[in-house]
Order: C-alpha cells, then structure tokens, then sequence
C-alpha cells in the first residue's frame, strides 16, 4: 500500500510539474535609486552621485498595465521647505528621444512616514513596454537626463535604466 501511494505521488508530481510554465517579469529600473527605496537609507554610499545641494533625485520605472510603463522623478530632503527648480526631463535611447519641459520649483514637504525624509515627486513620462524592449534589443541603453538649476546654474543629472527580467513559475489550475 505504502509502495501505492508513493508511487501515485511520484506520478501526480510529475504530472503537475509538466503542467508548470514560466513566465518572464520585465522590469526597467535604476540600480541606486531601488537600493534607497529598499531602505530609506538617505546616508547609503550608492546613491551619493544623486545628491546635489541637500536633496536626492531618483528615479521609479512602475508598470501600469501589460504594456506601458511611468517613469518617475521622486525627490527625497533631510531638510523641510527644501526647494529645487527643475526646467526638462530627456528619456533617450537607441535614437529615440522624448522630452517634457517642466519648467517647476518643487518644495519637499511632504513628510515620508516613518522616516525623517520630507519628499516630492513628478510623473515625467509614460512610455510603451515595446518600445524600451526594442531599445534594449537593438543593444541600445536608455538614460534619463533631468536638467536643473543650482545658484542660477544649469546642470544635468544622468540615470542609466536597466533592464530587469525575473522568471516565475505558472502553475496551472
């Protein structure tokens, strides 16, 4: 009986095995900026190129549905009121280009809970998964370059996104 049952379960198994499938994930990110999301850690060695005068600019890539993606500017202070002018965003790659005039004095006041970080944030750009998928495969790299202004002076600031594809299993039902 003992011998039965284990051999139904090798079966079962196999069979539920066989009728697994994977699924690829596709994300698009900023290595630094995900480190910082995963902690808060305003004072982490990663993300020190992305301070510029007290406050730290990073960068969310979140999917929206199947096929289209939003990149985000999050602006992150240790200092309440802090204040930063921001004329242009550029999303490039693989010569393709977009770009969004802002043109916007962002003050960070509102409070991120839990953390002793006062925050903003601006949607830049919504964007088709197609369209970065055949960027990255023309081997082609896609950067985002905000422009801003510190004591009167322009300056520019430039994000590499990566290409991210986690593996899941399916199982079926």
């Amino acid at each position: 009986m003992k011998k039965m049952i284990g051999f139904l379960y090798v079966i079962l198994s196999f069979l539920g095995l066989a009728g697994c499938k994977t699924a690829e994930v596709v994300y698009y990110d900023h290595e630094p900026s995900e480190k910082f999301y995963e902690s808060f850690d305003y004072e982490q060695g990663s993300i020190i190129d992305f301070k510029k005068n007290g406050i730290l600019f990073v960068v969310d890539v979140n999917q929206i549905d199947q096929s289209s993606y939003i990149v985000w500017l999050g602006l992150y202070s240790q200092i309440s009121g802090k204040n930063i002018d921001i004329a242009r965003a550029e999303l490039t790659g693989n010569g393709w280009k977009e770009t969004v005039l802002l043109g916007n004095n962002f003050k960070l006041d509102l409070v991120v809970p839990g953390e002793e970080l006062f925050k903003n944030s601006v949607m830049l750009f919504k964007v088709e998964g197609l369209l970065f998928n055949k960027i990255i495969k023309d081997g082609g790299n896609i950067s985002l370059t905000v422009t801003y202004f510190q004591d009167g002076i322009s300056k520019n600031l430039v994000f590499n996104i990566e290409r991210r594809v986690e593996k899941h299993t399916v199982f079926s039902t």
